[in-house]
């Protein structure tokens, strides 16, 4: 059984926390990139010129092994790093830079790319079984500490919780006491960490459609009118010239969408306490957050869902075209800053998610606050022949080999690394193309206090039933009262039979 706090969670974060998925995109088809070191000539042609995000990685404590290769003291093995990201994201970097710095203590390493998508992560548990050829020493794996359980519980995964003591690694130390609570084990068995932070509370904004419409930029945090004044005014044009105030995310990543509306519940968004009996769908929030969303489509101001699905609206598609103003998910970040692939000219802010009327400015900052998570898990594969190897690559990739990560707009967690760093690289990146103001404003939300939301083994399916109330809510299939009102009631027996 795993060891978690059921409510409150608090986490000494010192790192910052701008956001970080790899997305989740219904329409994409899984595929493999190979070996990084293959890709760095292409890592080199497809990004921006910028300074190099140098890597600086902690030391191993004294005593820890220095060579992990073949007992010939001169082989050395090769090990497989499998991850969602484009390797020009940063991957293609860290693997050069690790090749470089452990090519005298007998390892090398090859990036290998899946899909993080139903396809990819199948074949990724698959791989997880068997081993062979395609072998998965090292696993970067999303979705938090809910999927890392499920992989753990099929005995995917190794524990390497040993290397790490004796390399002298401390969880909360290195990470928070978050961290060192929402992933571990009994007995301290250690599965996987966290290796970046993330923020599901923020959008991304095309802040030069918000200054031509007068509107000021809420970095601070805005109300749910305030956010319907704005979305109106920044609708403009008809037909195919239209510009939509915003694109809810629906096609990328609705289960993202959906908790627009809970967000401001936590802990408990989906479900009443901690005994996790009861749904929580009957808290005027989720119908205040539905009946918002509704209008802004009702009233043109957002893209139709059948235009998002079928178009397969995404941030690359609708946000960095100009087709939208404002872009629901932050966790495309890197997409704006990659203007030599994404060709734009206007800058990208962040701001929060509007809440409703009845909270005020300080507790905005609270309630995004409570949306960090962490997240990019790494993990060993339980079939690797080489599991010290992979280990020290865990390590070393924890403590300051993922800082190439920033150009793609991903944040570590290591505490080891300063906040400050991480600002000054994304602005240096970025140039114009991002907003420095607003990431700063970003990361200067109090993270000493993160709420983990209730959950119970009824929360995939109470998913579920939550997106199909939204399709029949949007489609005018039934009211926002009447769709909570039996989504209220399929969930409290949902929810009571998982508790029995």
């Amino acid at each position: 059984m795993k060891k978690k706090l059921a409510l409150v969670l608090c986490a000494a974060m010192t790192a910052s926390c701008l956001s970080a998925c790899s997305g989740g995109n219904m329409n994409q088809k899984a595929e493999e990139t190979t070996a990084a070191q293959n890709q760095s000539t292409q890592a080199a042609q497809s990004t921006t010129a910028a300074p190099v995000v140098e890597t600086t990685a902690a030391p191993a404590a004294e005593g820890a092994k220095d060579w992990f290769g073949e007992a010939d003291g001169k082989t050395p093995v090769h090990i497989k790093v499998w991850g969602g990201i484009q390797p020009e994201y940063g991957y293609a970097d860290i693997i050069n830079n690790f090749n470089e710095a452990y090519k005298d203590r007998g390892i090398e390493a090859e990036y290998v790319r899946y899909m993080n998508n139903t396809d990819g992560n199948t074949r990724v548990d698959l791989l997880l079984q068997g081993g062979g050829e395609d072998n998965i020493d090292v696993l970067i794996g999303y979705g938090g500490s809910t999927k890392l359980d499920q992989r753990v519980k099929s005995k995917l995964l190794l524990d390497y919780s040993q290397y790490l003591n004796d390399a002298g690694f401390d969880i909360k130390e290195s990470l928070g006491s978050t961290a060192a609570t929402e992933f571990a084990y009994e007995g301290g068995a250690v599965y996987g960490l966290p290796t970046t932070l993330s923020n599901s509370g923020w959008l991304m904004i095309n802040e030069d459609m918000f200054k031509a419409a007068g509107i000021e930029i809420p970095y601070k945090g805005w109300t749910y009118s305030e956010f319907r004044e704005a979305v109106e005014k920044l609708t403009t044009g008809e037909g195919q010239s239209k510009v939509y105030g915003i694109c809810w995310g629906w096609n990328f990543e609705h289960s993202h969408t959906s908790g627009f509306c809970g967000e401001t519940m936590s802990p408990f968004d989906k479900f009443k306490d901690e005994t996790v009996k009861e749904t929580n769908f009957d808290a005027p929030e989720w119908t205040e957050g539905l009946t918002l969303i509704k209008d802004t489509m009702d009233n043109g101001w957002a893209v139709p869902l059948d235009e998002e699905i079928a178009e397969g609206a995404d941030t690359a598609s609708y946000f960095l075209t100009g087709k939208c103003a404002m872009f629901l998910t932050n966790s495309q970040i890197r997409l704006a800053m990659d203007t030599a692939t994404y060709g734009h000219t206007f800058t990208t802010g962040y701001v929060p998610h509007p809440v409703p009327d009845k909270y005020d400015g300080d507790v905005n900052q609270m309630l995004h606050a409570n949306c960090v998570k962490q997240s990019d898990v790494i993990s060993i594969g339980a079939t690797s022949a080489y599991p010290e190897a992979s280990a020290e690559f865990a390590r070393w990739y924890i403590t300051g080999g993922i800082l190439p990560l920033i150009k793609g707009g991903r944040i570590p967690l290591y505490s080891g690394i300063p906040s400050e760093q991480v600002v000054e690289t994304i602005t240096q990146l970025a140039g114009n193309s991002v907003d420095g103001e607003c990431i700063a404003n970003f990361m200067s939300v109090d993270k000493n206090q993160v709420l983990a939301r209730v959950s119970s083994p009824a929360s995939s399916e109470l998913g579920d039933l939550l997106w199909n109330t939204i399709q029949e809510i949007l489609n005018d299939k039934v009211s926002v009262e009447e769709g909570m009102k039996a989504l209220k009631e399929q969930g409290d027996a949902l929810a009571a039979q998982y508790a029995s």
